[in-house]
Parts: structure tokens; sequence; C-alpha cells
């Protein structure tokens, strides 16, 4: 769970990036944040959502807090089973529900995917079937499909990375073959050069 301090410190940061997305107070809408919290956890490290944030002009953000009925809606296991929907294999994510100077406000942290980078997999507002998303900056950090060859191969290193671990966790080894010669089966010589090497040439 985050401390106040650390909610404190992403409030008054006051502005977005990639690991943090504000949103003012709304009712819990599982469409709407789906592409929010797959594109978090295909970010290395994860997110964090802060829901009873405002913007305002000159895109600055105000800490206003949220109201009771839509405090309310925030509901972690019926939001998992709805996003799960969306994203496979499922976004891993909890729910906090804070009050820091006697107002309300909801945070979303979600972590980053395990092994797999998560897919979208049915249609939705502003989402596609078969569309991984991602944290991308263009004048501003948003949740979009990736854009530029920098941003999928962040995606891509991230799923590298775990794929190692995950091997080396199983018992195997890692090491470079570039400078060694193929080992060719003797099956696939032909009698002249099955004779040759029987004969150590």
């Amino acid at each position: 769970m985050l401390t106040e301090k650390e909610i404190r410190e992403y409030i008054e940061y006051g502005h977005e990036r990639k690991d943090l997305d504000f949103k003012k107070s709304c009712p819990c809408n599982s469409v709407s944040l789906a592409k929010d919290i797959m594109a978090m956890a295909n970010t290395r490290y994860g997110g964090t959502i802060i829901i009873g944030i405002d913007e305002e002009e000159n895109d600055k953000f105000i800490f206003k807090g949220m109201s009771d009925g839509d405090l309310d809606t925030y509901k972690e296991d019926e939001l998992r089973d709805q996003i799960g929907e969306f994203a496979d294999p499922a976004a891993n994510f909890f729910i906090e529900k804070h009050i820091i100077d006697g107002k309300k406000l909801v945070i979303i942290k979600v972590s980053e995917f395990d092994l797999i980078p998560v897919i979208c997999r049915r249609d939705g507002k502003d989402i596609r079937r078969g569309a991984i998303y991602t944290r991308t900056e263009n004048k501003r950090w948003a949740s979009e499909e990736p854009k530029t060859s920098e941003e999928m191969r962040g995606i891509i290193e991230l799923a590298s990375d775990k794929m190692m671990v995950n091997l080396e966790k199983r018992g195997y080894t890692y090491r470079p073959l570039m400078n060694e010669k193929p080992k060719i089966p003797d099956g696939s010589l032909d009698d002249n050069n099955r004779f040759k090497r029987q004969r150590g040439e």
C-alpha cells in the first residue's frame, strides 16, 4: 500500500509521465480504464493511475478529490473481472482508496506483465482486438499502440528479460554461440566427407 508521503509526491509532481496517469472523478468504467491498465502492464515497472485529479488549462492538474458516489463504484474484484474481458493474459493490478487533506481518491497500481505482453482480446471504445498498448510520449504521455521501433523495442526487451529469468529458474543456462562452428550430424554428410572426417581430415 502506498504511504501518504508517496501519494503526496505524486500529486505535487503535477504532471503525467510514463508511469503516472491522472483522471478526474468519475464512476468506474472498465472500458475507459482498459487501455490505460493494459498500457501500464506493458511498461517496465508498471505504473499508477490516480483518479480524483482534474486537468486544468495549460496541462496543469489540480487535486480536487472524488465524490462519494464515484468512489463507491470502484470495487477491485469486479474491475479485475471486467478488465479480464479485454486483457490477455490478465493484467495484474490492485485498487487503493485514500483520503488526503479531506479529499478522497482512488489509486490503481498496475504491475508490469509477468512473462508475456498483454494483448487486447476484444474490440471496445478506442481499443481494438489484437492490439498491444504501451505508454507513449507525443507532446504528452498517453496510452497508445507503439508508434516507433523504439517503443516496440521496449516491450520486446522487457519480454526477453523476463524469458531469460524464467529459463534460468528452470535450470537453463545461456552462452553465446556466435564464435562456435555448428556441429553437423554425421547423417548430413555425404560418403566422401564422412570418410574424411573418420580419417581426421
